[in-house]
């Protein structure tokens, strides 16, 4: 298994990173394809990008393998509302809130 540090991971969101961040996280989903923060990273990026198509790909093979995560949920239904899904989206971030007791 890769270990990933979380921290550095924001600094390939801005500037001229981004598409080499593709690359690379690509790269190693090429060597741990079931690492559900390598395809949340991946989502995360190419959301960034406008790559709505590619992250809600990415955001939902995450979810596959790590189903309860929420910043995953989140960032999937902001891909979905930037597809003119909302709607969608909120009622995946909804029944989280209800998954969870909240209101």
């Amino acid at each position: 298994k890769i270990s990933l540090s979380v921290s550095p991971m924001p600094e390939c969101f801005s500037g001229g990173q981004q598409k080499g961040a593709v690359v690379v996280l690509q790269g190693l989903i090429g060597d741990s394809p079931d690492n559900a923060y390598l395809y949340y990273y991946l989502g995360k990026v190419q959301n960034a990008m406008g790559q709505l198509d590619d992250a809600k790909h990415s955001l939902q093979k995450s979810l596959s393998f790590y189903p309860g995560a929420v910043k995953t949920k989140k960032e999937l239904s902001e891909v979905l509302a930037r597809q003119g899904k909302g709607e969608e989206g909120a009622a995946m971030l909804d029944y989280e809130h209800w998954r969870q007791g909240q209101p």
